[in-house]
C-alpha cells in the first residue's frame, strides 16, 4: 500500500472519529445535574415497667439493661428529616414492620420468623412548589409481653430451646421529582432495633446510618440540539468521505495499472516462449554499451537482427519486469513497469 494511501486512511479515520464525537455531543446535550442534601434521623424509646417494688419510676429511659420480668411496653418515637438544595414534589410513604425470630445460635441463621405491621402505611404527597425537605414524625407502642408469650408458646408446642428477639424496622420509602430532572427518584431508608425476649435481663440495639451530608443524586439531563456541533460534525464527516474516496480512486488505479502489467506480461511470455529465457540474475562481467528500446516490439525487431535469445527477469513482483538481448559490447533493454 503506497505510502499517500496510508496517510489517506489515517486522516479519514481521525475525522471520521471526531465527526461522530461532534454528533452525539450535538444531539445529545447533556447538563450534569447534582442534588446535594442533609439527612438527619433518630429513633427514641422509654421502657415502660410492671408494678414492682425495684424501681420507684414508671418507666426506663434508653440504652440502660432492662429485668426482662419487669417489662410492660416500650415507647418508641422516631424522627427523620431531609432537606436538599432544589425543589421537590411527589410523595413518601412510610411504615413500621415487626419480625418475631426464634434462633438457637445465630440470630442471623433463623429458625422460625414471624412477620407483624406494628404501623401501617402512611403516605403523605408533596405538592407545594417550593418544598426543599421531608419531615416524617411519629411514634408507636410495642408491647413486650405479647411478642414473649408468642415465643415461649412456640418453643413449649414444639419442645425447642431457643433464643428469640423483636426486630423492628422503621421503612421510609421516597418517591420525588427535583426541579429540571426528568427522571423519577425512587429511594428507601430503614432504622431498625432489636429488642432481645429470651434473657433475664436485655439491652436494645438501635441501628440507624441515615445521618448524612453528601451528594444525594447525580442526573445529566438532555437539552436542545447544539447546532454549532452539528455543522462542524458534518463539515468533518465530509472531509472522512473525501479521503476514503480518494483512497478508493487510488487503489483502483493501482489495481488497474497491475492488472495491465500481469497481462501483457503473460502475453509476452506465453507468445515468444521459444526465444525467451527466465533468468535469476543479470551478470555484468563486463561494460556493454545500453540501448533502451520504449517498446517490446523494437527489442523483437533486435532480435530479428543479431538473433540471440532474450533474458528476462521480473525484478519488483508485479510491478517490473526487464528483457535484455545482448549481443558483443550491445545490451538492448525494455523495461515493462506497471
Amino acid at each position: 500500500m503506497k505510502v499517500r494511501n496510508v496517510i489517506y486512511i489515517i486522516l479519514m479515520v481521525i475525522f471520521t472519529v471526531f465527526a461522530y464525537l461532534l454528533f452525539d455531543r450535538g444531539f445529545n446535550v447533556k447538563t450534569k445535574i447534582v442534588v446535594n442534601y442533609q439527612e438527619k434521623s433518630d429513633l427514641k424509646y422509654k421502657v415502660y415497667l410492671h408494678d414492682n417494688d425495684i424501681y420507684n419510676r414508671d418507666y426506663i429511659g434508653m440504652n440502660d439493661r432492662y429485668i426482662t420480668k419487669l417489662v410492660d411496653n416500650i415507647m418508641v418515637d422516631f424522627n427523620y428529616n431531609i432537606m436538599f438544595d432544589k425543589n421537590i414534589s411527589g410523595y413518601y410513604t412510610y411504615k413500621v414492620a415487626g419480625t418475631l425470630v426464634a434462633y438457637q445460635d445465630d440470630i442471623n441463621d433463623s429458625l422460625w420468623e414471624k412477620d407483624y405491621v406494628l404501623l401501617n402505611d402512611i403516605t403523605e404527597v408533596l405538592n407545594a412548589n417550593d418544598l426543599k425537605s421531608i419531615q416524617i414524625k411519629d411514634g408507636i407502642n410495642i408491647d413486650y409481653d405479647k411478642y414473649q408469650d408468642e415465643l415461649n408458646k412456640f418453643k413449649q408446642d414444639y419442645d425447642i430451646d431457643v433464643s428469640g428477639c423483636l426486630m423492628v424496622k422503621v421503612i421510609i420509602k421516597e418517591n420525588l421529582d427535583f426541579y429540571y430532572v426528568d427522571k423519577l427518584v425512587e429511594d428507601e431508608k430503614e432504622i431498625k432495633m432489636i429488642i432481645p425476649l429470651s434473657y433475664d435481663t436485655f439491652k436494645i440495639n438501635v441501628i440507624n446510618d441515615n445521618n448524612n451530608i453528601d451528594k444525594f443524586y447525580d442526573f445529566s439531563k438532555k437539552e436542545s440540539v447544539n447546532y454549532l456541533f452539528l455543522i462542524i460534525g458534518a463539515f468533518s464527516l465530509s472531509l472522512g468521505i473525501s479521503f476514503l474516496a480518494l483512497t478508493i480512486r487510488n487503489m483502483i488505479l493501482s489495481y488497474k495499472k497491475t492488472s495491465d502489467y500481469q497481462k501483457e506480461l503473460r502475453m509476452i511470455l506465453k507468445d515468444y516462449s521459444d526465444i525467451i529465457v527466465e533468468v535469476k540474475r543479470f551478470y555484468n562481467k563486463k561494460k556493454y554499451n545500453l540501448i533502451y528500446v520504449d517498446t517490446f516490439k523494437e527489442l523483437m525487431d533486435v532480435y530479428n537482427k543479431v538473433g540471440n535469445p532474450i533474458s528476462y527477469r521480473e525484478v519488483k513482483k508485479d510491478k517490473e519486469a526487464i528483457f535484455i538481448i545482448i549481443d558483443d559490447d550491445n545490451a538492448w533493454i525494455y523495461r515493462l513497469n506497471a
